[in-house]
């Protein structure tokens, strides 16, 4: 029998991000609203995600949904879109290193925002 080789998809890399210890010290005592966290949940067929973005003093949530998956461009256009209403209120935003979130330059100049990266595989 001839094998076939599967396709796998190559997802984007995220270059010059910046760590998450470059954050301010204000960030760490959830002492003003405008710090935020942003996270992919995604469905047990791999098919479609939600992101949710949670501000980090009051635990507010915001959740959108990604039709195609958890695509790069898709999500940048998501997390404008639903923090455009709170544009003033967004000062950073803190996010894991999942290559859904390689478009950050987009997210940060659409929203005049900082993004900060966690370190690798930490919770």
């Amino acid at each position: 029998m001839k094998k076939r080789k599967r396709i796998v998809y190559k997802s984007p890399a995220i270059t010059d991000k910046i760590s998450i210890e470059q954050r301010p010290a204000i960030v760490n005592a959830r002492g003003r609203f405008g710090d935020w966290e942003m996270n992919t949940i995604i469905d047990k067929n791999h098919k479609s995600a939600i992101l949710t973005l949670v501000e980090r003093s009051c635990n507010y949530c915001i959740i959108g949904k990604l039709r195609y998956g958890k695509k790069a461009q898709e999500l940048a256009k998501v997390v404008i879109e639903l923090l455009s209403a709170h544009k003033d209120l967004v000062h950073m935003i803190t996010a894991d290193n999942g290559t859904e979130f390689a478009c950050y330059k987009e997210i940060e100049k659409g929203l005049d925002a900082k993004i900060y990266f966690t370190h690798p595989y930490s919770a």
